[in-house]
């Protein structure tokens, strides 16, 4: 739960006590697909138990984020997938996508899967995933992204090998949040 509790300490964020079971109700290791680690770890995937999950911290929060894992159409378990995940929770969703070559075609057909199930996006995040800087390509898969499909491109998270609370990382991911919130609230 290391990238859970960074996410956490960045937003300054503390977890009641009785509230931590329900934060992450499945946690694997290796950072592999869900369904792959649950597997490994002898475990099925249950969206109930998702949903429980977060029927207890939606009773708690002003405000509540859900982060899928590993894409709109990975497997949970079986035919399950994390769109069937979203579509039971039917919460507005973000589409992280890296900036650099492959983001259009991966990010359009994430969106075509979203709009296929009706499920409502919010808006598209580009996540920096290397240390190089923005080239011809990243630049102009913003631009396209920015300008077509009607979808909100909502701010950009660049790529940081220490991800330390109280940063510059912090100051954009708090910009950043603040322009999907915005979008998010009715």
């Amino acid at each position: 739960m290391p990238d859970l509790q960074r996410c956490l300490d960045a937003a300054g964020i503390t977890v009641p006590p009785e509230l931590e079971p329900h934060v992450a109700p499945y946690c694997f290791s290796p950072a592999v697909s869900p369904h792959m680690a649950a597997e490994k770890a002898g475990e099925i995937i249950k969206i109930v138990n998702i949903e429980k999950a977060l029927a207890h911290i939606m009773m708690r929060a002003e405000v509540v984020v859900v982060e899928g894992a590993g894409g709109v159409l990975v497997p949970l378990e079986n035919r399950t997938t994390m769109r069937d995940l979203m579509i039971a929770i039917d919460f507005p969703v973000v589409v992280a996508a890296r900036p650099g070559l492959g983001t259009l075609n991966h990010t359009l057909l994430s969106i075509e899967a979203l709009a296929t199930a009706n499920l409502e996006i919010a808006g598209i995040v580009l996540v920096g995933t290397e240390e190089t800087g923005w080239g011809a390509i990243e630049a102009n898969n913003k631009k396209t992204l920015e300008s077509a499909f009607g979808i909100p491109l909502l701010g950009y998270i660049p790529f940081c090998r220490h991800f330390r609370a109280g940063g510059k990382l912090s100051i954009r991911l708090e910009e950043a949040g603040d322009a999907i919130l915005s979008r998010l609230k009715p």
